[in-house]
């Protein structure tokens, strides 16, 4: 006990400001979080240090040395019980003789450090808790202590550990110690061993588990309330969970009585193991910020939808996801197949006669990696782990479950799978004779090219297509996807994104096709006749498109990242090492320089404020480069405008620059809330600043009315700059190469029905959205643009998303 009792107040929590502050306080964020991180290091460092120490701790015999500012910022217990003030010299002594000395020690550990350790303190010679009740017994202090945000770590690291030792002997005096230990109103801890023994039953009923249920009390009840409705729905989101979806963007129907119940049972009573639900007013938002999030972390994603309609409102999202190879689980109830009340979930309304179609999966099967029905709840985990097998199967895409509603209602026994049994098909490397023929052919390039469009979703490839450079001095690389950050543009081999049509393909003597779907447009562009082509992709026969090929010496189906060490490992030591040495590296290299040089001299002087103080979409993003931070992600869907845009913005990083993966325009509304929802997730709040870039006719398919309503709901904010050139440019463009002398070379965009007169108020339809909060700007003059750009971006730093309609000229 104390020696000393005054009472005090609860020292606030120290912690960086939340992403709603206001603007003048976030501009000061980065000082104030170096001033937090120092001052959360020297806490650290405090620890069992009895410098400034104020305090001693006695555990036993064992004494602690502590300090009266830390104890009382982080527990209450100390903040009521230190005085404000102490006499010079004078310090206040804490004794604690009863309980576990080693979860104390935890306790005071956390309260440093942030973490505790696992092993037994060296200070203390008394024997330490078992594995299953050191979390248990460091949960209970941190209740008696009300230490701020232990009961919640404590609680997480003993679900995890408990969830794999379920099997020891002493699993049942664990449960018998968590329900002593703990009240009936603080049932996290409880929870968890309810949910291991009902996902166990056949392996934990053994003689010590009979003996704990005979006992009867609140395990045993708990029990049978917690058992009394398992349906197949509480099995699907158990499965998602499992396999590592952590997100579901769902717009719900009739079909999902039994989904709601398992989505209010998972977020009450195990919000800690149960997916996020985001509600999404628009399917197509809904698919698309899935497959953004996917897109970004390699994590598949779940989107839940309404039977036949809700399936065909996923439109052109899911086209989307298929060519943009997003792993993404879509599932959609069917109507109830029963009239007469013959199971729970029987029809109950007109609408299910109207919904109900010969065959629903057929609406989306083309475009989709595996497409099934759950026609019983005994195998719901395994439909589900099969149908995501495929989704993370290279080449990855979405999958399609549907499951009508009576079986989705029907109770099951809880079951688990072993999860590590259902990982997905990986792709090896190459032949030893295509890593020779490859690296030969390489070694002896005068004009050696790699042609990419998607690589760049695995982070690692960039990286490693900059050593296949460094070794090969006069390579150069051009993306024509656009899909990802594929090759740093900092780096001299930097060959921009041009789709399909690019000078460089017509000189190149040599070239490797690298996970690419189009890398040149034969009618406009393509290699000489003797160049020598080799490809490598997860999909090289482009299986999913009935017409598509690429001239080439050979194909492989492999791992672009294995493929590509395996050619730079031969041609540092294999058979090509010596033609390779034979090259005039110094004059290679200069070519590469000289051309990269020229290259951005001319992105650069295409990129000047035009006459009128006007500009284009070149001018808008370096100025936007300039002003975002260096690690923003970029989300671009901006069709014509996209070459400009890639030259401008110039991404570096990895995962930096995420583009439509398809032609199904709308992306990049719920794609850009996928990601910045995504980054946050994966940065414990504190993810990146995410841009969309968009065109303005494209911006209106993205349904910003819904983009930016869940924006407002959920706290995910965007910069989203709108290039308004008044209407689609995209479709001119096609007639242009098609009747470049056409009778519609003379006819105005209005003629032609592309234009957009009277212009929208695109930023207001985004405010409107979101309840006024969403910054609402406009720009016409590259003077101002500046000024404009800081209050936006500003505003989406202080939490709030912003759009700025832009006004472009089009075509630079």
């Amino acid at each position: 006990m104390a020696k000393k009792k005054k009472k005090g107040s609860v020292a606030p929590e120290l912690s960086p400001k939340p992403p709603g502050s206001p603007a003048s306080v976030q501009m000061a964020d980065s000082h104030a979080d170096q001033r937090v991180s120092d001052y959360m290091a020297a806490i650290n460092q405090a620890f069992l240090n009895p410098e400034y120490s104020d305090v001693k701790i006695y555990l036993g015999q064992v004494a602690l040395d502590a300090h009266r500012l830390v104890l009382a910022a982080q527990s209450a217990f100390f903040a009521y019980a230190l005085p404000r003030k102490l006499k010079e010299g004078e310090s206040l002594d804490f004794h604690f003789e009863k309980g576990s000395m080693h979860a104390y020690w935890r306790c005071f550990s956390y309260i440093y450090t942030g973490d505790y350790s696992e092993e037994p303190a060296d200070a203390l010679t008394v024997p330490d808790d078992n594995d299953l009740s050191k979390d248990l017994r460091v949960y209970e202090l941190a209740h008696t202590l009300e230490i701020r945000g232990l009961k919640e770590y404590s609680s997480k690291k003993f679900a995890v550990k408990a969830g794999g030792l379920w099997a020891r002997e002493g699993f049942a005096d664990c449960i018998r110690d968590v329900y002593t230990s703990t009240l009936g109103t603080d049932c996290k801890l409880r929870r968890i061993v309810v949910d291991i023994t009902r996902k166990h039953p056949k392996e934990l009923w053994n003689k010590p588990m009979q003996d704990l249920l005979r006992e009867g009390g609140d395990f045993a009840v708990d029990l049978i309330l917690f058992a009394a409705m398992y349906t197949a729905s509480n099995a699907f989101f158990e499965a998602i969970w499992d396999a590592g979806v952590t997100h579901c963007f769902v717009n719900l129907g009739s079909d999902h009585p039994s989904f709601i119940e398992a989505m209010v049972k998972g977020q009450r009573e195990s919000k800690d193991n149960f997916p996020r639900i985001i509600t999404c007013p628009n399917e197509m938002v809904a698919m698309s910020m899935a497959d953004g999030y996917a897109r970004l972390t390699g994590k598949p994603q779940c989107v839940i939808v309404h039977v036949d309609v809700g399936t065909q409102a996923l439109a052109a999202a899911v086209h989307n996801a298929s060519s943009g190879r997003a792993p993404v689980l879509i599932f959609a109830g069917l109507s109830p197949f029963t009239l007469d009340g013959e199971h729970r979930g029987s029809r109950t309304e007109y609408i299910h006669w109207m919904q109900d179609v010969p065959d629903q999966k057929q609406i989306l099967a083309q475009y989709c990696r595996y497409s099934g029905e759950i026609k019983t709840g005994a195998n719901v985990k395994q439909v589900v782990n099969r149908a995501l097998q495929f989704a993370m199967s290279d080449p990855q895409g979405p999958s399609y479950l549907c499951g009508a509603r009576e079986i989705m209602e029907a109770d099951i026994q809880p079951y688990t799978l072993k999860q590590s049994e259902w990982s997905p098909i990986e792709l090896g490397g190459l032949s030893k004779k295509a890593v020779l023929d490859i690296a030969d052919a390489l070694a002896g390039a005068e004009r050696p090219l790699v042609i990419t469009g998607y690589g760049g979703r695995n982070h690692e490839f960039p990286d490693t297509l900059v050593k296949l450079a460094t070794v090969l001095p006069g390579l150069q690389v051009l993306d024509t996807g656009g899909s990802d950050m594929c090759f740093p543009a900092n780096h001299p081999a930097w060959m921009g994104m041009r789709f399909g049509v690019e000078d460089c393909i017509e000189k190149a003597d040599v070239i490797l096709v690298i996970n690419c779907d189009v890398p040149w447009i034969p009618t406009r562009c393509k290699p000489q006749d003797d160049a020598v082509v080799f490809h490598i992709d997860v999909d090289p026969l482009k299986q999913l498109m009935p017409m598509a090929y690429v001239k080439a010496k050979a194909r492989f189906r492999a791992d672009a990242v294995q493929s590509l060490e395996q050619i730079i490992d031969s041609l540092k030591k294999g058979p090509a090492v010596e033609k390779l040495h034979s090259q005039d590296k110094n004059k290679q290299k200069e070519r590469v320089q000289q051309e990269y040089e020229t290259r951005l001299t001319g992105i650069e002087k295409a990129a000047q404020p035009l006459e009128g103080d006007k500009f284009g979409a070149g001018h808008l993003c370096s100025q936007l480069r300039a002003f975002c931070p260096e690690d923003t992600i970029w989300a671009i869907e901006a069709v014509t405008n996209t070459p400009f845009v890639h030259d401008n913005i110039r991404a570096q990083l990895p995962g930096s620059w995420i583009n439509c993966g398809g032609g199904g325009l709308g992306w990049s509304g719920g794609g850009a809330l996928g990601i910045k929802l995504a980054t946050d997730a994966e940065n414990g709040g504190n993810g990146k600043f995410v841009v969309q870039i968009v065109g303005d006719g494209t911006y209106m398919f993205s349904v910003p009315s819904s983009v930016y309503w869940i924006s407002k709901r959920y706290n995910i904010p965007i910069l989203t700059i709108v290039l308004n050139n008044k209407g689609w440019n995209a479709p001119r463009n096609s007639y242009n190469l098609v009747h470049p002398n056409g009778l519609a070379q003379t006819a105005s965009n209005d003629e032609i029905n592309i234009a957009f007169n009277p212009t929208p108020d695109y930023a207001g339809i985004a405010r409107a959205a979101g309840c006024g909060e969403i910054y609402a700007g406009r720009v016409s003059a590259a003077a101002e643009l500046p000024t404009v750009l800081k209050e936006a971006i500003d505003h989406v730093q202080a939490g709030k998303s912003a759009v700025l309609d832009c006004a472009v000229v089009p075509g630079c």
